[in-house]
């Protein structure tokens, strides 16, 4: 740490410690009936974390609402649609019957969109009063809710939340990257993890016996100019740019990386971030004779003209459980069957 940085810690500190005792408060509020939450007419699975920035969610609420559907659910996803331009009560981003067209990313936020993209049979909605968004779910024959991001979402009831872990969760913004502070996962139910993350002690004793899952992140293909997706073993060993507006660009390169290519040159743009055709055109230039990669929840929000050209592409990942059986058990023991 730098000298310079020494001077803030004091604040960061204050900061932090403020942080704490209104999440705690936040919590208590809930727990001693100062605060209600609202139960909704369906059970409501919540997928969230307690760390800021990328954990998986959007992957694993893609997966988790595709393999209830298979076994028989009518699941939809709802999500707050972060950074979504949209004022109405609640934006339906997909009906999950292909009635109406999409609407841009501005609009909804760029994860509500990848996910009706990805699981086009299931309905999105979007709503910063989520229980606008599970009842207008209901009313398109949802008998499941997938609640993205919701952990923190304590005026809705749950009946089951899963929360990801990284591995990395330290101490509360700012002298850290916590949400809530780590004793916020007695809440939750069911843990997962990347299979490779070791959690440090702090969390394994407050976890104690919850049950813990791990997954696996695995490119599916990649989806070129024409918005098929190709086998990834047709562009082996490319040299790439890879061009992100992500929470953890390192995390990215990796998988690229382990996909087989060869990373010449990265721009890493914030999380969420609404590309210009200056950073666009900004990252052809760079690229030269490289491919332009970036993630399919960037890769949705972009112009066509740069979707169009021979040169950009996106990796498609898919994340996969590695007990999935087990898994599925426990969801089902805690949602229900199939009505």
């Amino acid at each position: 740490m730098k000298p310079s940085h020494l001077i803030f810690l004091p604040f960061a500190g204050i900061i932090a410690g403020s942080y704490y005792l209104v999440q705690r408060g936040r919590v208590a509020a809930y727990k001693f009936g100062f605060l209600t939450s609202r139960k909704a007419l369906a059970p409501i699975i919540s997928l969230g974390n307690i760390s800021m920035g990328g954990s998986g969610k959007t992957p694993a609420a893609i997966y988790l609402a595709a393999k209830l559907r298979e076994i028989g659910y009518s699941p939809a996803v709802v999500s707050r649609g972060y950074k979504g331009a949209y004022r109405s009560d609640h934006l339906i981003v997909s009906d999950g019957a292909g009635k109406a067209e999409l609407p841009a990313a501005s609009s909804c936020g760029d994860e509500p969109l990848l996910i009706a993209r990805k699981i086009p049979g299931i309905p999105v909605i979007v709503s910063r009063e989520r229980i606008s968004a599970v009842n207008a779910a209901i009313g398109l024959g949802a008998n499941l809710i997938i609640l993205d991001d919701g952990f923190q979402h304590l005026n809705l009831f749950r009946d089951l939340d899963i929360v990801m872990l990284t591995g990395s969760e330290d101490y509360m913004f700012p002298m850290g990257y916590l949400r809530e502070p780590i004793s916020a996962l007695t809440r939750a139910s069911i843990f997962l993890k990347r299979s490779n993350v070791r959690l440090n002690s702090r969390i394994r004793n407050t976890i104690r016996d919850s049950p813990v899952f791990d997954y696996q992140v695995e490119c599916s293909g990649i989806r070129l100019h024409d918005d098929k997706v190709q086998p990834i073993s047709q562009l082996e060993s490319k040299s790439v740019l890879l061009l992100s507006g992500i929470a953890n660009p390192d995390r990215f390169e990796t998988t690229v990386k382990s996909s087989g290519f060869i990373v010449k040159d990265r721009i890493d743009f914030p999380d969420h971030h609404s590309f210009s055709d200056n950073d666009l055109n900004l990252a052809l230039e760079r690229a030269q004779d490289c491919l332009v990669v970036l993630t399919e929840k960037d890769w949705v929000k972009l112009p066509k003209w740069f979707r169009g050209l021979s040169n950009t592409a996106a990796l498609c990942i898919e994340l996969r459980i590695c007990k999935e059986p087990k898994f599925m058990d426990v969801i089902k023991e805690s949602v229900g069957a199939p009505r």
